[in-house]
């Protein structure tokens, strides 16, 4: 897998993935934007990944598919997946109404629960999202934290998109 770079997915597996050059290049320049991300959404290896990363015992959507069913032929299955999201052909499924009780609530809080691929898919663009927004957030979540634990006598200001110029070890 030459010119790719390698991480971890939830299960402990190495994955090769081009998602930490992302993350790369969104640490190192805030202001860069991106504008050709989705080819790494409907990437089978990215598929894969968040296939492997989604925990078995959750509930299952409209469609009753399982995670055990949807693996049983799951490389025709992402194949076939990734197929319709590049042709932009994919639709997602209707959710199943769910409601979890709520104090102070007879009826309780909605809760809508994706089927098998709609989780999948969900998965893919957070795993491709979130390298870029953690870079943007990073700098804003340390200096709140060390406001809020107290480390720094006096506000940090940070106006949206610069970086502190304070390194994460020299705020805790």
């Amino acid at each position: 897998m030459k010119g790719k770079h390698w991480h971890h997915a939830k299960g402990g597996k190495a994955v090769a993935t081009d998602l930490t050059r992302i993350g790369q290049k969104a640490r190192q320049d805030v202001k860069v934007v991106f504008t050709n991300l989705f080819h790494h959404v409907y990437d089978v290896d990215n598929l894969r990944a968040s296939f492997d990363s989604l925990d078995a015992d959750k509930a299952t959507g409209v469609d009753g598919v399982t995670k055990l069913e949807y693996g049983r032929t799951l490389e025709a299955n992402l194949q076939d997946l990734s197929g319709r999201l590049q042709r932009m052909g994919f639709r997602p499924g209707a959710k199943r109404r769910s409601y979890v009780p709520k104090p102070g609530s007879v009826k309780g809080r909605p809760l809508g629960i994706s089927n098998l691929e709609d989780k999948i898919v969900e998965e893919a663009v957070k795993r491709v999202l979130e390298p870029i927004y953690e870079s943007v957030f990073a700098s804003l979540k340390r200096a709140v934290m060390a406001i809020v634990l107290g480390v720094v006598p006096t506000p940090v200001w940070i106006r949206w998109g610069e970086r502190s110029s304070r390194s994460p070890s020299t705020m805790w």
